[in-house]
């Protein structure tokens, strides 16, 4: 693999891994908006929001996890990749 590859393949992963934050922040909004809609519909104030909260910090749990699995996945190739002789040696 050339060397442009590489970076260009360790600034994707870099994005990747920085937008974890961001979907965690987007999960817990999206729970709680959802839930105070449910609150003023229903009138379930304030465990509309409460749950929704909850349903959202497990969505963006659930995304990180993802997104560990997935760089753990990765690394392992990487290192299967590094181990295996190159053409030429």
């Amino acid at each position: 693999m050339s060397n442009l590859e590489d970076k260009t393949r360790a600034v994707w992963r870099g994005a990747r891994h920085a937008s974890v934050g961001l979907e965690l922040g987007v999960a817990v909004a999206i729970g709680a908006l959802g839930g105070w809609w449910l609150d003023g519909k229903y009138g379930w104030s304030p465990w509309g929001v409460c749950i929704g909260t909850l349903l959202g910090v497990a969505a963006g749990i659930n995304s990180l996890v993802r997104v560990v699995r997935d760089v753990q996945r990765e690394a392992a190739e990487d290192d299967r990749r590094e181990e295996q002789p190159k053409d030429g040696e």
